[in-house]
This record gives structure tokens, sequence and C-alpha cells, in this order.
């Protein structure tokens, strides 16, 4: 709830000066729906970032920013100064398996967030991340019932990331 979304950028390496926001404004914001999911089959990703399912619940908006490329940016990922929304419950049952091969390509990834917030993948030379600190909200309770292997193989990737966080972050 609140808005957000999700975000790739691809620059050639020349590029700088990126300012990008996901999220609600200050004063607004909103609960977010809950997750719930039977999903059936395999997942394959290759690449880095490519992560194998992502699911996110983020109450006063959020989302992903994915980074390729950039050398300066000042990103804000959830809502501005003072808003408030709960994260919503996330219930899924996977029934396959998960492999990823590149590097922070996780293979599950479960988010909660209360207060806006999210998930950046990649590196920005020069960059700044922002989270307001007077964002309020709950996170909600988080449920993963998983049937098969989930393999990766790259640098800095996780099987399972599952997170609920209260006054934002990702």
């Amino acid at each position: 709830g609140g808005g957000g979304g999700s975000m790739v950028v691809q620059l050639p390496s020349i590029n700088t000066g990126l300012v990008a926001s996901l999220g609600a404004q200050g004063g607004s914001g909103a609960d977010a729906a809950g997750i719930t999911g039977n999903y059936r089959g395999g997942t394959q990703t290759f690449g880095d970032n490519a992560l194998g399912l992502l699911l996110q619940s983020i109450g006063a908006g959020g989302g992903e920013i994915r980074l390729s490329g950039v050398n300066g940016a000042d990103l804000t990922l959830g809502g501005a100064q003072g808003v408030s929304g709960d994260g919503g419950a996330i219930d899924l049952t996977h029934n396959g398996g998960i492999f990823t091969s590149g590097n922070m390509a996780h293979g599950l990834m479960l988010q909660s967030i209360g207060g806006g917030g999210g998930a950046m993948f990649g590196v920005a030379s020069n960059g700044s991340l922002n989270l307001s600190d007077d964002n309020r909200g709950n996170g909600g309770a988080i449920r993963l019932v998983q049937s098969d292997a989930v393999v990766v193989t790259g640098d800095n990737s996780y099987g399972v990331i599952a997170q609920s966080l209260g006054g934002g972050g990702g």
C-alpha cells in the first residue's frame, strides 16, 4: 500500500547523478494487502541479481531497485518522512525447486515491511540509499513451506531471505 514498484536502471558507466524514489510521500500511506500463494513448478535463473522468487507486502510503499553501471545515485526506497502503513502477512507454499547461478542471485526473498522499504540490488559507486527515520508501521507474519531444494551457486547469494520489519527498511 502507499505506492512503489520496481525500477531497473542500466546505464553506461559514464553517467552520473541518478536521483530516484519509490514510495509514498510524507503524511500519506496505507496498509499493504497480504499475499497467499500456492506455486507449483521449478524456477531457474542465470545472471547477477536474478532472483528465483520475490514476494513483497510493503505498507507505505517501496519496492525493488536494480542498478547496473551507475556511477552516482541518490535513492530513496520506501516512503518519505512521516508515512505509515503495515506490511501484510505472506503465506507461500512452493512445490518445486529453485536454482540460481549469478552473484547476489537469491533463491527466495519474502519481505513484509511496515513504514516503507524494500530491496536494492547492484552497486553504485558514490551512491546513497535513504530511508526516513520517522516512518511507522509493523511487518506481518511470514510462513513458507518449501518442498524441494533451493540451490544458489553465485557469490553473496542466499537460498532464503525472509524479513518482517517495522518502521521501514529492507
